[in-house]
């Protein structure tokens, strides 16, 4: 095998997403394998059997909490402070993945995490998937499905003025998207 050169090597680094400085190192590395992931080249590896148990869990461990300083100082610490000015259902979601022990990853302002993060959509959504409502720009855990009922646990979700978690019932036709955690690892 040949060392590639370092234009070819910034080349790659570039399709892939890393800093292209002509340097292999550890970022290019993941960012390889994330690009192979994405791909379809590389399996990621297997959900752990109690994961979505987990995620459901720690949803439901939040039930009536209105503080949502809570979430966004581990998924997006930028919002400290200011997160009583913007929804945080979709903080929610995120911080429940992460103290799930399934991602380290932050909340991207103006996009999120769902889709940048490549969770793939699905139709039927199992308990821990992330459901999305396109009306509200809305994000919530799924608990269950059940007779064509989804029934979730969602954050910024009580009445105002003072929102919190707390759990709905929707038909699973008016749900725009499920996302899929059986990839998050």
């Amino acid at each position: 095998m040949t060392t590639p050169s370092p234009s070819d090597l910034m080349a790659w680094q570039k399709i892939v997403g890393a800093a292209a400085d002509g340097k292999p190192g550890p970022e290019t590395f993941r960012r390889t394998v994330e690009w192979f992931r994405d791909h379809g080249w590389i399996a990621p590896p297997p959900l752990p059997s109690d994961a979505r148990a987990r995620v459901v869990a720690l949803a439901r461990g939040e039930l009536g909490e209105q503080n949502p300083d809570k979430y966004w100082s581990v998924v997006q610490p930028g919002l400290m402070g200011h997160a009583h000015d913007i929804s945080w259902c979709g903080g929610f979601a995120l911080w429940c993945l992460r103290m799930a022990g399934l991602c380290d990853w932050n909340w991207k302002i103006g996009s999120g995490f769902l889709e940048v993060k490549g969770l793939p959509k699905v139709s039927l959504p199992e308990p821990g998937d992330i459901g999305y409502l396109a009306k509200n720009q809305h994000h919530f855990v799924v608990e269950r499905v059940e007779l064509g009922k989804v029934y979730s646990i969602d954050g910024n979700h009580m009445a105002a003025p003072k929102e919190g978690v707390g759990t709905a019932v929707r038909e699973l036709g008016d749900v725009t998207a499920f996302y899929s955690i059986r990839n998050v690892t």
